[in-house]
């Protein structure tokens, strides 16, 4: 359960207007009709377009991303290779480029693994999945780990990359999906699978585990030609992986918070020994609670019944990860295009008491999780100097 702070985010005016003048086109900057590595300048606008309507803290985070912006895209034309002229082409290119406001952008060399949250869905609704944005911040804010972020693209998207033979990548690190270590896929509905299988062929990464299997022995790295560990999570996963089972290396089952963690510190483990893929998965099965990896089990045939591991080692069971709700963990990005929750949201409780039979988040979310009273109200506070307007 969460309530939402309408208004948290920038009002209309206020935000409207400066992103009209310092766009995410180049990773770089429009200001007004100069464009160009310029963070200065940038700076200078943002701050101009907004003084006196948001807070002193915000302000410093939009001329810290414009400045990042301007760095990031260079002094040459192009963005992933392709003209500047042609991402201006695009509805909404800002979806792409990673340059909001509350943005992480770690030196891809200073993590161990490398975690992509690849959201089957276009990025106005992707941005404002709170289960994503808590993740990213997680994983993000773990030493070691790197956590970037991609979305389903867009048909005029989609053309413009098959245009250049460009696969899909990270809106941050601007790197191919399959330079990473981990790409994660949340299904928050059954009718998502299909956009996981259209990502997966957009970004050159086979389709099933069985394609992505790798000759034993050989160590697992994709920064030397392994595949990429392909997993899903969210209320879909959780409540039956079977169908999909074929598609994902493994599934996180239940909250991720502490869960995708552990996966990261497993999988640093078992690069630092050399393991080959299948090890690695084995290990991640024993060592870690709520990890599924389906090729470990035997499947029931027909309705009814329950998978049987064939591994030894691997528990009977997988049990679902439960934690405890922190609503500073969810103070998210400010996007530069409205999304479909344009709003800054604070869960205040998980789970549900009531227990309605036909209800599959009140069965999956058990125990009910309530958030302390004050901690909320120190969240939204906190929420408010970071993403909102000033309040004096």
């Amino acid at each position: 359960m969460a309530f939402d702070v309408r208004g948290a985010r920038p009002p209309g005016p206020a935000l409207r207007h400066m992103t009209g003048r310092v766009s995410g086109v180049n990773g770089g900057i429009s200001v007004g009709t100069r464009r160009g590595p310029l963070p200065g300048a940038a700076a200078a606008v943002v701050e101009g377009a907004v003084a006196g309507s948001l807070s002193p803290q915000l302000v410093q985070r939009l001329t810290e991303a414009a400045a990042a912006a301007a760095v990031a895209g260079g002094a040459d034309d192009a963005i992933y290779g392709i003209p500047r002229s042609e991402w201006l082409q695009l509805q909404g290119p800002s979806r792409y480029l990673g340059n909001e406001v509350g943005a992480v952008r770690k030196p891809w060399g200073s993590a161990d693994i490398r975690f992509c949250l690849t959201y089957p869905e276009i990025y106005e609704v992707g941005a404002s999945n709170l289960g994503h944005i808590i993740l990213y911040t997680v994983l993000n804010a773990t030493a070691g780990l790197l956590c970037d972020r991609s979305y389903f693209p867009a048909p005029d998207m989609a053309a413009l990359l098959a245009r250049h033979g460009k696969p899909l990548f990270g809106v941050e690190s601007r790197r191919p999906l399959r330079d990473f270590d981990c790409l994660g896929f949340s299904l928050a509905y059954e009718l998502g699978g299909t956009n996981v299988l259209e990502m997966l062929r957009q970004a050159g990464v086979p389709r099933t585990w069985r394609e992505r299997c790798e000759p034993v022995g050989a160590p697992w790295d994709p920064s030397s030609g392994s595949w990429p560990l392909v997993f899903a999570g969210g209320p879909t996963a959780t409540s039956n992986p079977e169908p999909f089972a074929d598609f994902y290396d493994f599934f996180a089952l239940g909250d991720g918070e502490e869960l995708l963690v552990e996966i990261g510190r497993c999988l640093q483990a078992c690069r630092s020994k050399g393991l080959d893929r299948r090890s690695t998965l084995l290990q991640l099965a024993r060592s870690v609670e709520g990890v599924y990896v389906p090729q470990f089990y035997e499947a029931p045939q027909g309705f009814g019944g329950s998978v049987v591991p064939i591994e030894e080692g691997v528990p009977a069971r997988v049990k679902r990860r439960t934690c405890q709700p922190d609503p500073f963990q969810q103070i998210g990005l400010v996007p530069y295009v409205e999304t479909v929750h344009d709003r800054m949201t604070v869960e205040i409780r998980r789970g549900c008491t009531r227990g309605c039979r036909f209800c599959q988040p009140g069965m999956l979310t058990r125990p009910a999780r309530d958030v302390e009273p004050q901690r909320v109200v120190e969240a939204v506070e906190d929420g408010l100097r970071k993403t909102g307007p000033g309040r004096g």
